[in-house]
């Protein structure tokens, strides 16, 4: 997972310096993470959410409503990764974890 401060955070910030990131530092467990991002979107409501890596995965977990979402490189297999089970519900994110 790629930090809040990571190389291609940091080359965006670069060449599209006169717009604000928003670039929080989360956990890689979604029933923290996915919380934290929707209450930055609804506070902030940023013009566009870009996610990389797992952060693309939650990119799109999130309650994004109309804005713009890019993912690069998701990850759209999380719970091989982290050897956790996350089960979703297709109209409201539910998890629920279990050691696989």
């Amino acid at each position: 997972m790629s930090s809040a401060n990571s190389h291609e955070i940091n080359k965006l910030k670069d060449k599209y310096w006169w717009y604000e990131f928003i670039t929080p530092e989360l956990t890689a467990d979604p029933t923290v993470a996915i919380p934290q991002l929707n209450q930055i979107i609804q506070t902030e409501q940023p013009c566009l959410i870009i996610g990389y890596s797992l952060g693309g995965f939650y990119a799109l977990m999130t309650d994004s409503g109309n804005i713009p979402v890019i993912v690069v490189n998701p990850c759209v297999n999380p719970y091989e990764h982290m050897k956790l089970l996350y089960v979703f519900n297709a109209s409201k994110y539910e998890v629920i974890k279990t050691k696989i």
